[in-house]
């Protein structure tokens, strides 16, 4: 038996263990990091601007905003910020899944 195959397994399999926790975290710090804090800034109060009228609005224009709303959530998720909820009380499990789910919904908008 090659010496080096099992090596190689590990390897592959510590790589894909590595991108499967850091994968996410590592794709929200590029975001962040190549996002400007005024466009951060102007989507966190074009966010709350929405959440704050919702109330108001017939229900199609709540719809829409609502669409509009979870747009932002997912663009905030993207980046590693967090906006209007809270994520403090999750399982191991969530924590891993959560991030990915988030991202890729991102990627489909």
């Amino acid at each position: 038996m090659n010496p080096k195959k099992p090596r190689k397994a590990g390897f592959g399999a510590l790589a894909l263990l590595l991108l499967i926790f850091w994968g996410p975290h590592c794709i929200q710090l590029f975001y962040y990091f190549t996002t400007p804090p005024a466009v951060i800034s102007s989507h966190r109060q074009e966010y709350q601007r929405l959440a704050n009228e919702e109330s108001d609005l017939a229900t199609e224009a709540r719809m829409a905003s609502i669409r509009q709303r979870s747009a932002l959530y997912l663009w905030f998720h993207a980046r590693g910020l967090n906006i209007d909820e809270g994520d403090d009380h999750e399982s191991q499990w969530e924590s891993i899944k959560r991030p990915w789910q988030e991202l890729i919904q991102y990627w489909r908008l």
